[in-house]
């Protein structure tokens, strides 16, 4: 077999996981849809994206490296910082592309104890399930240079939040993107992951909550 072989041949597993994981991510609208704006809507959000970890965990020990850690707390701080903001700032982007297709909502969760559980375990499920699977997976097995696998896997992560209509998905793309440069930059998922987890919560506990 050839270098290249090889090289393939150890991305089949890691490639399918994205694969498996994606088709979750995207077609799961649908199924929120079915759910008709009810509590259900979050109970499938939960099961879809524990799904999505599944196959990353079995493979863990064997996925392709990570970027090389760099960058001080200060500087993940600022970091962390800046992509909320940016992300602020493409709201009107978002509002002027208007809903479109939009297939459901999210429901207020009236009991205020599902509510806290929601902002805190399941808001947190999400960041890491689509972090993980849109940058850390992505990233590593897309083909092509690293700026095509930016570009690429920002597109499938604003595709998987194409239910929300495509003001939404546009938005979702263009952070994706931020997100992406931002873990290859400091080779910290983390940050990515509790700018992700911060984003949500100004949605689901200020917005969505008032």
């Amino acid at each position: 077999m050839t270098g290249k072989e090889i090289c393939d041949s150890t991305l089949t597993k890691p490639r399918l996981a994205l694969a498996f994981g994606m088709t979750i991510f995207v077609l799961n609208d649908f199924l929120y849809w079915l759910a008709d704006d009810t509590y259900g809507v979050y109970l499938i959000d939960y099961a879809s994206k524990l799904l999505m970890l599944v196959p990353l965990l079995l493979l863990w020990k064997t996925l392709p490296a990570a970027p090389q850690k760099r960058g001080s707390w200060w500087v993940l701080l600022m970091l962390w910082l800046g992509l909320v903001v940016f992300d602020q700032l493409l709201e009107p982007l978002s509002a002027f592309l208007g809903s479109g297709w939009q297939l459901f909502g999210w429901p207020y969760i009236e009991h205020s104890g599902l509510w806290l559980l929601d902002l805190t375990l399941g808001l947190m499920l999400t960041a890491v399930a689509e972090e993980m699977t849109a940058r850390r997976l992505a990233l590593a097995v897309l083909p092509g240079p690293m700026w095509v696998r930016l570009i690429s896997s920002s597109l499938l992560f604003g595709l998987g939040h194409w239910g929300q209509g495509y003001g939404h998905m546009a938005e979702t793309a263009i952070i994706g993107l931020a997100f992406g440069a931002a873990y290859l930059r400091t080779g910290s998922l983390g940050v990515v992951i509790a700018a992700h987890y911060t984003i949500n919560l100004l949605v689901f506990g200020l917005h969505l909550g008032t």
